[in-house]
């Protein structure tokens, strides 16, 4: 007779048949995507050398240079504008600058005092350029000693009759026209000129 299999039993059995079959189909993909031993498995590599960038130039010295450089240029600069502001002028520049701010055409000023102006120009100049007590002199006293000067000798007529045409002005009321002021700072300036030191 033969052995009966129950209904239970043979669902079981199926089912763990199709759940055996169903691993199985599954471990397949797996197996397939697996790496072989001997690919996994990598030796050491070599060892990578790490480029070192090159040396940066030292600019060090030409920034010291150049440094010095303009140190030295703007102490030139410096020293030039020091020496020009306390360099005094000449005696003759001072003398041209002050008969060229004469206004000889300027009626309203008296004639006593265009004609001090003038005259105590010239003197103070002789005074600076030729050490001669100009300013602290009568007129005779001045033409006197310029006459013994013998850098003035030549002057002498000229400058005699520029005291006197101003000493009438001053100390004679008399009149001093557009023309005789402008005369008078012209001999003053052409005699600065002349006896100016040469450049």
């Amino acid at each position: 007779m033969a052995h009966k299999i129950s209904s239970p039993s043979l669902i079981a059995r199926m089912l763990f048949g199709c759940t055996s079959l169903l691993c199985a189909l599954a471990a397949l993909p797996l197996q397939a995507q697996a790496p072989a031993p001997e690919e996994d498995i990598r030796g050491p590599r070599g060892l990578i050398e790490i480029p070192t960038p090159p040396p940066t130039p030292d600019h060090s010295r030409w920034w010291i240079t150049a440094g010095i450089f303009l140190f030295a240029i703007g102490a030139l600069l410096l020293m030039r504008r020091w020496k020009k502001n306390h360099t005094p002028l000449a005696p003759e520049v001072i003398a041209t600058e002050a008969l060229q701010q004469l206004q000889p055409a300027d009626a309203s000023r008296p004639a006593d005092a265009f004609a001090n102006d003038v005259s105590a120009i010239l003197r103070r100049y002789i005074q600076s350029r030729f050490a001669i007590a100009a300013t602290q002199r009568s007129t005779e006293e001045f033409l006197q000693e310029i006459s013994a000067n013998m850098s003035l000798g030549s002057h002498q007529f000229t400058l005699q009759s520029f005291m006197r045409c101003c000493d009438q002005a001053k100390f004679a009321n008399s009149s001093l026209h557009t023309d005789v002021r402008r005369r008078l700072i012209d001999l003053a300036s052409t005699f600065v000129k002349e006896t100016a030191p040469a450049a």
